[in-house]
């Protein structure tokens, strides 16, 4: 389901603010805790723009082999990963790290 940028922020802004931790503040909301996480994360990461998306993202190859050698770099999660470089979706990286694995140098 997709969710407002107003829903997002009031929720990360709700969390931050200490009234309630991650799964009281995602039943609150109506949401999975596991996306506000996320959101969590792009808001510290990157400002509250970064709950802003509206448009379909497209990334270049260069892109994509960029996260994933950081990726298969770092020891931070998939998620974090995501964040990290804005990608809304954790799925997304795992998928670009499965086609690398698959190819050998292509994510």
């Amino acid at each position: 389901m997709k969710h407002s940028f107003e829903v997002k922020l009031a929720a990360v802004n709700h969390y931050l603010a200490g009234h309630a931790g991650i799964i009281s503040t995602a039943k609150l909301f109506q949401l999975s805790h596991t996306s506000l996480s996320h959101w969590i994360n792009l808001f510290l990461l990157h400002g509250p723009r970064a709950l802003d998306c509206r448009h379909k993202r497209s990334y270049s190859p260069e892109d994509k082999l960029c996260v994933v050698l950081y990726a298969l770099g770092h020891s931070e999660s998939l998620p974090r990963v995501a964040a990290r470089f804005n990608i809304p979706s954790h799925n997304t990286v795992k998928n670009w790290i499965k086609g690398y694995r698959k190819s050998g140098n292509e994510a």
